[in-house]
């Protein structure tokens, strides 16, 4: 985890805050605004200058340039859209490299490690189509959380 000024936080940042720290039901549809996340953090009596966040929400650009981050691991930017009317399909993505969880927020663009996008595209589940008889048939592989590369990013 990682501390960034409440002030100058990314909306990314800010909603991740509110939902995994507070609890939060921050509303993605439409995407509100950074002053009204603040304002929703504010009126749980939130007054601290600095919030913490997941390492992976740290030092994200909007110029998507080819680059690596300061680590050195190539950073892209998805977005996994928001789900209505799927289980869970309106939370956050938990995805896990190496015993490394992050919480990917969805209906924003998020700059994440490239493994991470990895694991994402070998999230799949197996569908089938129902027989004549009832039996299952024409397996197919679907992504499990379906997302868009916007880019990638420094």
């Amino acid at each position: 985890m990682a501390k960034v000024l409440f002030a100058s936080a990314t909306l990314v940042q800010l909603i991740s805050f509110a939902t995994t720290n507070l609890g939060l039901e921050v509303d993605t549809t439409p995407m509100p605004s950074k002053a009204a996340v603040r304002a929703l953090i504010t009126s749980t009596g939130f007054d601290g200058d600095e919030i913490e966040v997941a390492d992976e929400l740290v030092g994200s650009t909007k110029k998507p340039i080819a680059a690596e981050d300061v680590a050195g691991r190539k950073m892209i930017r998805i977005m996994i859209p928001v789900q209505e009317g799927v289980a869970g399909g309106t939370e956050a993505v938990p995805v896990g490299v190496n015993g490394t969880v992050a919480r990917i927020m969805r209906g924003v663009d998020v700059d994440v490690p490239a493994e991470y996008v990895e694991v994402l595209k070998n999230a799949n589940k197996e569908i089938f189509e129902r027989g004549p008889n009832g039996e299952l048939t024409n397996p197919k592989l679907v992504p499990i959380y379906p997302f868009s590369i916007i880019g990638i990013v420094a």
